[in-house]
C-alpha cells in the first residue's frame, strides 16, 4: 500500500509581539510537519477505509498487524523522501495508530525497531490516536485503574521506552473527546474539520487552546501542547485571521494549491504570501484557503497541506 507523504500543518506567522500582529511575513510561513496517509495508489486523495476497516471485523491481532504494516511503510517511505527532498534535517512526521495498537507490546516493539532501523529521532514521530478507537478493556480484560488513567501510564511508559510523542487525532468527532485531551500525555491536539462548521466555532477553538495550555498552568510541562486545526478549505467558515488572532500556528488543510504526492516540497513564495495575507486579514471576506474547484478541468484533487 502505497503512502502519501503529505504536508500535515504549516506554521502561521507567530512569535510576534501583539503590537506587530499586523505585520505578518511570508518568510514567517512554512512546513511544520508530514503526516503519512495510507492510499492504494500514489494519485489517490482518499484513503481505502472500508480495506482499512476490515481489520476490525477480524480482531485484534488483525488490528495490530495492520497498524504495524502501515508503521514500517509509513517511516520508511518518509526517510526515503526526505533524503530525496529539500531539508537538511528530517521534520516531524506523524502516523495513525488504533488504542488496540498501543495497548500490545509488538507493536510497540515493531515501533521501537523501526526508528532505530532508519536512524529516526524517536521524538520527531507523533503517533495519532485514532478517534474510532474507545480506550476500554475489552470482554475478558483487567485494567488496573480508571480506563483513561491505565492508556495514560501505557503511553507515558511508551513515551519513556521509545521516545515518540503523541497527539490526539480529530478531536471533536469519534471518541476524540474533552476527557481524552484532559487525561493523555499529548504533544499534540489536531482539531476535526467539522468543529469549524459549528455555530460556536470560535468558543470551541479557544477551548482547545485553554485544553493544550493547561498542562502548563498547572506546572506539569513548560510548553503547551501545539494545536493544528485540520480542514481549512473554502467551506470553512472561518478564515485564517480568526484562527491566528485564538494562538493557533498550525494549520492543515487545502491551502498550497500543491497537487498531492509522496515527494516533500517547500512552499512556494507565492503561497507563502497567500497565506500571510490571509493571516493579516488583507480581505476579511476571502475564503480561508483552497479545494480542487480552484483549478477547473485540471482532474487532479489538491493535496490538504498548510
Amino acid at each position: 500500500m502505497p503512502r502519501s507523504l503529505s504536508t500535515a500543518a504549516g506554521v502561521l506567522p507567530h512569535r510576534l509581539p501583539a503590537r506587530d500582529h499586523h505585520r505578518e511575513k511570508p518568510a514567517q510561513v512554512g512546513v511544520h510537519s508530514y503526516e503519512a496517509l495510507a492510499r492504494r495508489a500514489i494519485g489517490d486523495q482518499s484513503a481505502p477505509f472500508k480495506m482499512l476497516e476490515v481489520a476490525r471485523t477480524w480482531g485484534d491481532h488483525f488490528v495490530v498487524e495492520r497498524d504495524k504494516i502501515i508503521l514500517r511503510k509509513a517511516l520508511s517511505s518518509y526517510v526515503a523522501a526526505h533524503a530525496a527532498g529539500p531539508w537538511d534535517v528530517p521534520k516531524p512526521v506523524s502516523v495513525n495508530v488504533s488504542v488496540r495498537s498501543l495497548l500490545n507490546d509488538s507493536y510497540v516493539d515493531t515501533l521501537r525497531e523501526t526508528i532505530a532501523e532508519l536512524h529516526l529521532d524517536a521524538g520527531s514521530v507523533t503517533l495519532e490516536i485514532a478517534e474510532r478507537d474507545a480506550i476500554e478493556p475489552w470482554d475478558g480484560e483487567q485494567w488496573r485503574g480508571a480506563p483513561h488513567t491505565y492508556f495514560h501510564n501505557r503511553l507515558a511508559g511508551i513515551v519513556r521506552d521509545v521516545g515518540v510523542v503523541f497527539a490526539v487525532d480529530d478531536f471533536g468527532a469519534g471518541y476524540a473527546s474533552v476527557s481524552r485531551v484532559a487525561e493523555l500525555p499529548l504533544t499534540q491536539i489536531k482539531v476535526d474539520r467539522g468543529i469549524l462548521h459549528h455555530r460556536l466555532a470560535l468558543q470551541e477553538l479557544d477551548l482547545v487552546v485553554a485544553l493544550a495550555r493547561d498542562p502548563v498552568e498547572r506546572g506539569e510541562t513548560p510548553t503547551p501542547r501545539v494545536v493544528i486545526v485540520e480542514g481549512v478549505d473554502d467551506e470553512s467558515p472561518i478564515t485564517l485571521r480568526q484562527i491566528h488572532k485564538r494562538g493557533i500556528r498550525h494549520v492543515q488543510g487545502y491551502v498550497t494549491g500543491e497537487r498531492g504526492a509522496p515527494e516533500l516540497r517547500r512552499l512556494t513564495t507565492e503561497t507563502c504570501k497567500d497565506i500571510a495575507a490571509r493571516v493579516r486579514g488583507d480581505d476579511e471576506n476571502r475564503p480561508a484557503g483552497l479545494t480542487h474547484r480552484d483549478r477547473p478541468g485540471d482532474g487532479v484533487p489538491l493535496r490538504r497541506s498548510a
